[in-house]
């Protein structure tokens, strides 16, 4: 297992941006879908941020205390597969690792899952939370207790729905996104 003190695995946004780079068909389906944002990390980020982005492992596996971690975008199986909250207990299941939190984030919704004395969770997002629009979501895990504290915090949004909305007017994916559910 390895130990670190900041771990990071590539999401299917980080794997969008490498394909988008590298074919400009893709690079064009991807903004129709998403909006500008592959364009301006492609304009704004250095090589060396790039090669970092690309080489980000799919999972990583480490162990903090005594307390193990497994950490992937999407499933066991891939990282631009979606399990949700609302999954069967079967499916839930079916994604547990070995250790003993199995983490994942791509649906950006935050929840636990307990099996077997292991749990599986997701932290939520705190860029673009899917549940509630402006509230920020993430854990904290006490690797003695293995207790499990969500933490939410509230952000403005206006900016950011003006910004895309000044930038990409037809395309309403993240002003829904940061839209949703506002409290």
């Amino acid at each position: 297992m390895e130990d670190t003190r900041i771990a990071c695995v590539q999401g299917n946004h980080e794997a969008n941006l490498m394909r988008a780079s590298a074919d400009e068909k893709v690079r064009q389906q991807l903004k129709l879908e998403y909006g500008s944002g592959y364009e301006f990390c492609m304009a704004d980020l250095s090589s060396h941020q790039l090669s970092w982005l690309e080489n980000l492992k799919q999972s990583v596996v480490l162990d903090l205390a005594g307390t193990s971690f497994f950490m992937r975008h999407g499933t066991l199986k891939s990282q631009d597969e979606y399990l949700y909250p609302t999954a069967t207990p079967d499916r839930l299941q079916s994604n547990y690792s070995d250790c003993d939190f199995t983490i994942f984030g791509h649906t950006h919704y935050p929840f636990i899952h307990h099996y077997d004395g292991k749990i599986l969770l997701n932290p939520g997002s705190v860029g673009q939370p899917r549940d509630v629009g402006n509230l920020a979501s993430y854990v904290i895990i006490d690797t003695v207790s293995r207790a499990v504290i969500f933490k939410r915090r509230m952000f403005e949004t206006s900016q950011l729905v003006s910004l895309a909305s000044s930038i990409d007017p037809e395309n309403q994916y993240l002003r829904k996104i940061f839209s949703r559910a506002v409290l």
